[in-house]
C-alpha cells in the first residue's frame, strides 16, 4: 500500500515538473516529449496599431524601403510617423547598431536581405531602415492614478439589446478610470467584487461569474461569454509616470533584444499588426527551409495553414497573419542560397520532427498514462515508440482529412 501511494505521489510530482518544463521550453533529457518541446523555439507578441491601405507606386518587383512586398506602407509607420520621426526622435533620440550577417528577417511575408542593421528612432524599431515595430512603452507618459472617484457610467441608453461592444464604446472612457480608482483605493478582492456587481446591473448581462485568480466571465443575453482580466493591477496604476531616462532604457531593451537575437542566428517574422514571431537558432536549422517550402508551394491555403501549424510557425488564431503571409510571401536569391546552405549542413544529420506545444502536451499525457498503467517509469526506447505511434496516428488523421476535403471538392465541381 505504501509503495502504491509513493508511486502515485512520484508520478504526480513528475507530471507537474514536466508541465512546468514544457511551459518554459526547457530541456529535460529524461523525457523525450519535454526534450523536443524545447525545440519548438517560437515566440509571439502583439499589439494593434491603425491599418492602412495606401499604395506607394513603384516599378514591378521593386521593394521600397519602409514598405511590404506589395509596396504598401508597413502599417505602424503610417499613423505615428510624424511623432516618431520628429517629436519622439527629438525627445527620445535614437541609436544605430552594427552590421549583422546572421539571422533572418521577414516583414509581412517578404524576406529582407542580410546583412542587417537594427536601429531605433524614437519609439520605432527599424531593420535596414525598414520600420518593423513600435515600442510598447507609453510616450508621452500618462499618469494612470485617479485622484477622485469618477463613478460608474450611467445606464442611460443601455438596454437588453445592447451588445458588449456597443457598451464598451459608449462607457469605457469612464469605466476604465473607475476600475483603476477601485484598485488604487481598495483591496483587489473588494475592487473586483464591486466591478462584478456593476456588470451584473447591466440590462444585457445574464450572469457574471468570478474565476480566480483574475477573471470575470460575463455572459450576455445574446449567449456570448466574455472573459475580463481584472488583476493583479499593473504597477503603473499605482505609481507616477517613469522619468524619461527609464523610458529610454526600456525602449533600448527592445532594440537590443532584436539585435542580439539576430547575432545569435534567430529568425524574425514581423507582421503589419505589430505581431512578431521568432525561431530559435536550432529551429532555424531544423525547420526554416521546410517552412519556406510550404509557403512557396501551390497547396490550398487550408493545407498550408495546417502544415505551418505543424512546424510551429503561427498559432491557429492568427488569421490576419495568414491572410498577409500567403499572398505577400516573397523570396530572394540570397534567401534561396542561405536555405540551401542549411540543408547541406545537415545532410549527415537527419532532420528532427518539429514539435508544437500541443504535441508536447499530448505526448506528456500519453507517457504519463502509460506510466500509471505499468506502475513504473518508461525507458527511453519505450517513450520513443509512443512518440512514433502518436505521430503515425496524427499523420494518418491529416491524410484522411485531406482525402475527405479532396472528395468534397470534386463533388462540388
Amino acid at each position: 500500500m505504501k509503495k502504491t501511494l509513493l508511486l502515485g505521489l512520484f508520478v504526480g510530482l513528475g507530471l507537474l515538473i514536466l508541465f512546468l518544463l514544457m511551459l518554459f521550453q526547457r530541456e529535460t533529457p529524461k523525457n523525450i516529449a519535454i526534450e523536443n518541446a524545447k525545440k519548438t523555439g517560437s515566440e509571439t507578441s502583439q499589439t494593434y496599431p491603425k491599418e492602412s491601405s495606401k499604395v506607394v507606386p513603384a516599378k514591378p518587383g521593386e521593394i521600397i524601403p519602409g514598405t511590404n512586398v506589395n509596396r504598401q506602407p508597413l502599417q505602424p509607420q503610417e499613423s505615428p510617423s510624424k511623432e516618431m520621426t520628429e517629436l519622439y526622435v527629438k525627445e527620445l533620440g535614437g541609436v544605430t547598431g552594427t552590421s549583422i550577417d546572421f539571422g533572418f528577417v521577414f516583414i509581412d511575408g517578404g524576406y529582407l536581405d542580410a546583412p542587417y542593421i537594427v536601429s531605433r528612432k524614437g519609439l520605432g524599431i527599424f531593420v535596414n531602415d525598414v520600420f518593423v515595430k513600435k515600442s510598447a512603452v507609453q510616450w508621452p507618459p500618462v499618469d494612470m492614478r485617479v485622484k477622485e472617484d469618477p463613478g460608474f457610467p450611467s445606464l442611460d441608453g443601455i438596454t437588453e439589446n445592447t451588445t458588449f461592444d456597443e457598451f464598451t464604446k459608449k462607457c469605457w472612457a469612464q469605466l476604465a478610470p473607475k476600475c483603476r480608482y477601485l484598485h488604487q483605493t481598495l483591496t483587489q478582492d473588494v475592487a473586483i467584487q464591486k466591478i462584478k456587481e456593476y456588470y451584473e446591473s447591466l440590462p444585457f448581462v445574464k450572469s457574471v461569474t468570478f474565476e480566480p485568480p483574475v477573471d470575470l466571465i460575463i455572459e450576455t443575453m445574446h449567449g456570448k461569454k466574455i472573459p475580463i482580466d481584472y488583476g493583479p493591477p499593473p504597477i503603473t496604476w499605482m505609481e507616477p509616470p517613469p522619468p524619461k531616462e527609464d523610458v529610454i532604457e526600456e525602449i533600448e531593451s527592445d532594440y537590443k533584444r532584436i539585435e542580439e537575437d539576430l547575432k545569435r542566428g534567430r529568425c524574425y517574422f514581423f507582421f503589419s499588426k505589430e505581431r512578431e514571431l521568432t525561431f530559435a537558432p536550432d529551429k532555424v536549422n531544423n525547420d526554416l527551409p521546410e517552412t519556406i517550402d510550404i509557403l512557396k508551394s501551390d497547396m490550398p491555403s487550408e493545407y498550408k495553414i495546417e502544415d505551418l501549424q505543424d512546424v510551429g510557425l503561427l498559432p491557429e488564431y492568427w488569421t490576419h497573419s495568414y491572410e498577409t503571409l500567403f499572398p505577400q510571401f516573397s523570396a530572394t536569391p540570397q534567401l534561396e542560397e542561405r536555405l540551401l546552405a542549411i540543408k547541406q549542413s545537415r545532410k549527415d544529420t537527419p532532420r528532427k520532427r518539429p514539435y508544437t506545444g500541443y504535441d508536447s502536451a499530448r505526448l506528456t499525457a500519453i507517457i504519463s498514462t502509460k506510466m500509471r498503467e505499468l506502475g513504473r517509469e518508461l525507458t527511453f526506447e519505450e517513450q520513443q515508440q509512443l512518440e512514433k505511434e502518436y505521430f503515425k496516428q496524427k499523420d494518418e488523421a491529416k491524410r484522411q482529412r485531406r482525402e475527405q476535403h479532396k472528395q468534397k471538392s470534386n463533388e462540388n465541381r
